[in-house]
């Protein structure tokens, strides 16, 4: 009882830090009044309502053609090419950050070798995995290989700093032991490093695996296009066609492809001076002597401006002309997508005779 009381008393007689607790608390008020400041709420869209029906409409009931369609637009082919990319990036990550995790470990290696790989994977998982695709885009062009690339490097970043930390929980006492014996560091890494790691590789790899496989950001950006698909179809297309790109949200638009952003908040995505300067981007991006964009709505619901499903904008440039038209496509994802890859050609061949 004696014993309680004397620990009752060195709580109460504790210092108090009530000033520490109170400019916290007010730092943190300060904090969130200065980041509520910078949110401004400007109402529901006036079409907010109809976009919200039609995409929850389509989750309900999607597309069956699309859906269970075995051509490469359709969804079994893609979810497979996605699955793919990802065990891909995983694999080839998760195989390449063992090595570097060994180089960046103070455990293992001298402390200037480890500093210099440590900040290497701190620069590899600084940017995000869009940043990195957007990088690479320009290196290897848009598909399948750009996506496996980034997702490559995204996983060596996150493993090897979760391979780091395994490395510094080893138990020393085995390579203590091992280093009395005379093995040379391949064999302790060999024998005393990687059976403790083992376990914590294979979970390490499968959560990444799982990340990469939800990384749908990075597959946007480093998909295949309609139009170009259309076009490298034929052969020796390689000489006269130098790339596209997808550009599915108004960041790319504006920060890759130069839409101005007050175009964008005016006119909207979809929309005549949104397509003609995605033309004009894209020609300057890709130093292409001519280009075509196309921008518009296949389904299921309309936009914010107005715009119905079926209504399409295409844009396009050379040295010489500037040209944007509108148009208005009937029926499902697939019918419109392939008119508005059609009506984009005719619009370059006219333009070329």
């Amino acid at each position: 009882m004696q014993y309680s009381n004397n620990i009752l008393e060195k709580y109460e007689s504790r210092p108090r830090k009530w000033w520490l607790y109170t400019l916290i608390v007010f730092i943190m008020a300060l904090l969130l009044s200065w980041s509520a400041s910078s949110v401004t709420f400007k109402g529901f869209a006036a079409k907010g309502t109809e976009v919200a029906k039609g995409i929850f409409w389509g989750l309900v009931k999607p597309d069956m053609n699309l859906l269970f369609s075995t051509s490469t637009d359709g969804v079994p082919y893609l979810l497979m090419e996605t699955v793919c990319i990802a065990i891909l990036g995983t694999v080839v990550g998760g195989i390449l950050a063992l090595p570097i995790s060994f180089l960046a470990s103070p455990k293992i290696m001298p402390k200037p070798v480890a500093f210099i790989f440590n900040a290497l994977i701190l620069l590899i998982r600084t940017l995000p995995s869009i940043v990195w695709a957007l990088i690479w885009i320009r290196v290897t062009g848009p598909g399948a290989f750009c996506g496996v690339i980034t997702q490559s490097i995204c996983s060596i970043g996150m493993i090897s700093k979760m391979y780091i930390t395994a490395i510094a929980d080893l138990d020393t006492s085995i390579l203590e032991s091992l280093d009395a014996s005379g093995c040379t560091a391949f064999q302790k890494i060999r024998y005393g490093i990687i059976p403790q790691l083992t376990p914590n590789i294979i979970s390490t790899v499968i959560y990444r695996f799982d990340i990469n496989i939800k990384d749908a950001t990075t597959l946007g950006i480093v998909g295949a296009g309609g139009i170009g698909a259309a076009l490298t179809q034929v052969p020796g297309s390689s000489e006269v066609y130098k790339g596209g790109v997808i550009c599915y949200t108004n960041w790319v638009k504006e920060n890759i492809l130069g839409v101005p952003g007050e175009i964008l908040a005016q006119d909207g995505a979809v929309s005549l001076r949104t397509a003609e300067h995605l033309a004009s981007g894209v020609r300057a991006l890709l130093k292409a002597d001519a280009a075509v964009a196309v921008t518009g709505l296949a389904g299921p619901g309309g936009d914010e401006f107005g715009h119905s499903v079926g209504t399409v904008f295409i844009g396009y440039q050379d040295a010489a002309h500037s040209d944007a038209r509108e148009y208005h496509f009937s029926g499902d994802r697939e019918a419109v997508r392939n008119q508005t890859i059609e009506a984009a050609l005719r619009l370059v061949l006219e333009h070329q005779k």
